[in-house]
């Protein structure tokens, strides 16, 4: 993205219009690299959320903390709602639907193996018959 079209984006988003300065385009590059690494990682755990079920809880948690950061220095920061709003919000559904999800697979994953058990154990029985 060049810098003029990153400044309209800024701006729309209620930044201001700033000059170009080296120092902040390699921020801003390093800041979208990040972001998307993060995306792509979650978007790993999306796919495959058996394989990574133990670590899904600690990213619905950086996604929670990230939204009280954000909420605190929106709210410090006296910023207008949009889009701070939006990224607490987003912070806050997001990661608490990860936890949910996360705790709601772990009470599947206890009451279906309970269930094999309880199928293996009457089939042990009929089998003793």
């Amino acid at each position: 993205m060049s810098w003029s079209s990153f400044l309209k984006l800024l701006h729309g988003l209620g930044g201001p219009m700033v000059g170009y300065d080296r120092m902040l385009d390699y921020w801003l590059r390093m800041t979208a690299g990040v972001y998307t690494l993060v995306g792509l990682l979650y978007l790993l755990l999306a796919f495959n959320p058996a394989k990574y079920r133990a670590v899904i809880p600690w990213f619905g948690w950086v996604m929670v903390i990230e939204g009280v950061v954000l909420l605190l220095h929106g709210i410090r920061l006296a910023l207008p709602p949009f889009p701070f709003y939006a990224d607490v919000a987003t912070c806050f559904i997001g990661g608490g639907g990860i936890l949910w999800f996360a705790r709601r697979t772990d009470y599947d994953a206890v009451a279906s193996s309970l269930s094999r058990a309880e199928k293996g154990a009457s089939t042990r029985v009929s089998a003793t018959k």
